[in-house]
């Protein structure tokens, strides 16, 4: 069998924090005109499934290829109901919402999925002044909490950390976080 490297289609996702960074900075082609906020590279999720657009694979779903060859792309032994890993480019020319995603063990118990979302990201692009939250301080009631999100005082309640093109970030599932504005992002996530 030719392993030689496999190229795929991409999904567009539109969110309102992206702009026009991945086509300027990254010379991607093939998106639309307006907001592109996300290109999704790898991905093997249900409703945005890569097809292979080059190598013996041609025309072959991502996530067919993965089933019938496990050993070889996955790893030796692995067995999963899809590929493990969804790969984008995230553009943050405005702050994300806040968010966070389960870590295994809450994705196994509420959601009776196989893990969390864990998540890298490798910063492509940032500006002079740019930083991520993650985490949340010590010492904040509920209350407290819940009154900083709705003020949006973010800084109030959760760590912020300067970033740099060049930096990569680790970012484990059940951390609170968000980045941006004036960033662009490579982030490899566990699905």
């Amino acid at each position: 069998m030719d392993w030689s490297p496999i190229r795929m289609t991409f999904h567009v996702r539109t969110y309102r924090f992206g702009e026009r960074l991945i086509p300027e900075m990254l010379g991607k082609e093939d998106v639309p005109d307006g907001v592109v906020a996300e290109t999704w590279e790898i991905s093997d999720q249900e409703d945005t499934r890569a097809t292979i657009t080059s190598g013996p694979f041609s025309g072959r779903l991502l996530h067919d290829v993965v089933a019938a060859h496990p050993d070889e792309i996955v790893g030796e032994g692995w067995r999963g109901p899809h590929f493990p890993i969804l790969g984008k480019f995230l553009d943050a020319s405005h702050l994300l919402p806040v968010h966070l995603h389960a870590d295994d063990e809450t994705a196994r118990r509420v959601y009776a999925a196989p893990n969390g979302k864990t998540e890298a990201w490798h910063i492509l692009y940032a500006a002079p002044e740019a930083s991520i939250l993650a985490g949340i301080r010590p010492g904040f009631s509920q209350d407290d909490l819940r009154q900083a999100f709705l003020d949006q005082d973010y800084d109030r309640v959760m760590f912020r950390y300067p970033i740099s093109a060049g930096d990569t970030v680790y970012v484990p599932g059940g951390i609170l976080h968000a980045f941006g504005p004036d960033t662009l992002i490579f982030e490899v996530q566990q699905t």
